[in-house]
């Protein structure tokens, strides 16, 4: 396969993968296609919160992964509250990041092997490579996802207690949220 091939393969499987990430809500704030076999997540959803803090992932998607990140965020990150992403789908855009999109890549090896989406970094044409973000441990990515599918994926809307569980009681980011 040569290069243009596989940078164009790449492309259309981070395509196909984002639209995973935005398919149909149904009314009344359900998701369709939510995860139903929890139980095949092996991580620690609160050490996966932490992972979600520590790597700023609430920047993009905002704290609640709702896509309302901050106002300077590089891009517009999709609802992980509607994704159709099954969990090992999630995991390789984590790891291997969006190619054409903002989203980074957290795997330290990404780009060095054929891991994500068979390509290697040499193969992109400049500025085209996902950028990398914060490098995560096969175990942090495992409690992101938990955390990410057992507290985000398919709930409903935040609320004001949502967001004063996730800050604090008083906290001045929840101040714009009804009660």
């Amino acid at each position: 396969m040569s290069k243009i091939e596989r940078l164009l393969a790449g492309a259309i499987l981070s395509a196909m993968l984002a639209i995973g990430m935005t398919m149909g809500a149904k009314a009344g704030g359900e998701v369709q296609g939510e995860t139903d076999n929890l139980s095949t997540l092996t991580g620690d959803s609160v050490r996966g919160h932490k992972t979600w803090k520590k790597s700023k992932c609430a920047f993009c998607h905002g704290w609640a992964g709702d896509g309302r990140g901050h106002p300077r965020s590089p891009g517009v990150a999709p609802s992980l509250r509607k994704t159709q992403l099954e969990p090992e789908n999630f995991k390789e855009i984590v790891r291997c990041g969006l190619i054409g999109t903002e989203m980074p890549y957290h795997d330290r090896m990404a780009y060095r092997d054929d891991r994500c989406y068979g390509m290697l970094a040499d193969e992109f044409e400049p500025d085209t490579m996902p950028r990398k973000g914060k490098t995560m441990s096969d175990a942090s990515l495992d409690n992101l996802v938990a955390y990410v599918y057992k507290n985000v994926v398919g709930k409903r809307a935040a609320t004001f207690d949502d967001c004063e569980a996730y800050f604090k009681v008083g906290s001045r980011n929840c101040m714009g949220m009804k009660r």
